[in-house]
């Protein structure tokens, strides 16, 4: 398997441009490259009637429904879900785990 990147003096994971599709990205946590992969829009596509349908049943809009997605890629999800009328998307370059011990999870 080809080495992809390392963790810097930082502890930060290098990935670079072989597997992702733009420069080298750093990131404050451990990636592994198999599991670090951005959703294409046709997958959002294919959830978002069900979406659309959980935000009209708590009384919300689409552009209204709190989405929050902790695993962080390269950040294409947010603009997937933003082109499909959801706005109030989270999803930031941060370690989860690190968030979820310090109780520090988004309301969502």
């Amino acid at each position: 398997k080809k080495d992809h990147g390392a963790i810097d003096k930082n502890n930060a994971t290098a990935v670079d441009e072989s597997i992702s599709s733009g420069p080298v990205q750093f990131y404050p946590y451990e990636t592994v490259d198999d599991d670090h992969c951005e959703t294409p829009i046709e997958s959002y596509q294919d959830v978002q009637l069900t979406l659309t349908y959980f935000a009209s049943k708590i009384n919300k809009l689409p552009k209204d429904l709190k989405i929050y997605d902790p695993f962080y890629c390269e950040g294409k999800m947010v603009d997937h879900l933003q082109s499909l009328g959801f706005l109030n998307v989270y999803n930031k370059k941060e370690d989860f785990y690190k968030v979820q011990t310090e109780n520090k999870i988004p309301e969502y």
